[in-house]
């Protein structure tokens, strides 16, 4: 009656399983990263759309701050959004890093009944009707999604010839696209959807 394995035998098992993780690692890994990246491109159509939709119920773009300030960026996820949290920019991109920030949060998921950034309602606007999401997670990597809307306008003439992005930084976790919207298509391994 044998006892257990040979030395022979455990090196064999051993191999097989080395071979075996060899060959199936590397296609998992991958599957995860084009899941991440799978779930980020609808992140951000969704992201997009929900903005365009508050643009058609108020009949404006949302990208005026609970301080009256033209907001020059748009940032994921919190009520109040921290600097910190933006993902750095590659050398020679121009700086995400802007302010004033105002947060996804505000412009989509805000639960009142009410669009309670603008105070007052001069140009008798139509009403903000969301909430348009439930929530605004992370990216798939950690990080905050954003927008330069500093490049949206609500004047008699805007600025069309810009690209206005909703953006994540990608599995990179660096900004490769230039804040000043003049790429026609997002840069490195960023993903992103334009609203403009």
């Amino acid at each position: 009656m044998r006892k257990g394995f040979t030395l022979i035998e455990a090196m064999i098992v051993l191999s097989i399983i080395a071979i075996l993780g060899a060959v199936l690692v590397p296609g998992i890994v991958k599957n995860m990263n084009d899941a991440r990246i799978s779930r980020a491109k609808d992140d951000v159509q969704t992201l997009g759309k929900m903005m365009l939709q508050a643009r058609d119920d108020m009949g404006i773009w949302t990208t005026v701050n609970r301080n009256n300030q033209n907001s020059a960026l748009l940032i994921g996820t919190s009520p109040d959004p921290d600097a910190s949290a933006i993902p750095l920019s590659n050398t020679g991109i121009s700086s995400w890093n802007r302010t004033p920030m105002e947060s996804f949060w505000w412009e989509l998921v805000n639960v009142n009944n009410s669009y309670k950034k603008i105070d007052t309602n001069p140009h008798n606007l139509p009403s903000w009707k969301g909430a348009y999401l439930t929530e605004i997670k992370l990216d798939p990597w950690g990080n905050p999604y954003l927008s330069n809307v500093a490049y949206l306008s609500n004047g008699s003439t805007p600025d069309n010839t810009r690209k206005v992005w909703i953006i994540s930084a990608g599995t990179n976790n660096l900004m490769d696209t230039n804040f000043e919207g003049t790429a026609l298509q997002t840069g490195g391994d960023d993903i992103g959807f334009a609203i403009q």
